[in-house]
């Protein structure tokens, strides 16, 4: 492992009283929050979704855009990533089917929160 390979953009999920949505950069190790958005809820079952198309970064849930922003920092690199914390008692989060791909390609298979 090197730093240099922490270099990524994530959307992280965070189930509080109000579910928060953030668009985050791991830059050479270093986390960065670019946007938050507190007033979009998500259900169980929802698919997830991050998309980067040149400098914007678009965060979707069960189809619906929650959050987007543009950044600049990283280019030309395929890495992603997804997070939840559920600090909240009695809740969970799960991951399943993640993928990440070209967007030249055709991507499928759901991101499903239980």
């Amino acid at each position: 492992y090197h730093v240099s390979d922490a270099t990524h953009y994530l959307y992280r999920l965070k189930r509080l009283a109000a579910d928060r949505h953030q668009l985050e950069k791991r830059l050479a190790g270093l986390l960065t929050t670019l946007f938050t958005d507190d007033t979009n809820e998500m259900t169980n079952g929802d698919l997830v979704r991050l998309e980067i198309n040149g400098s914007t970064l678009t965060g979707t849930v069960a189809g619906v855009t929650r959050i987007t922003g543009t950044d600049t920092a990283i280019t030309g690199n395929l890495r992603t990533g997804l997070v939840s914390n559920t600090p909240l008692a009695g809740e969970g989060a799960s991951w399943d089917n993640f993928q990440a791909g070209d967007l030249g390609a055709i991507v499928s298979g759901p991101i499903v929160i239980v």
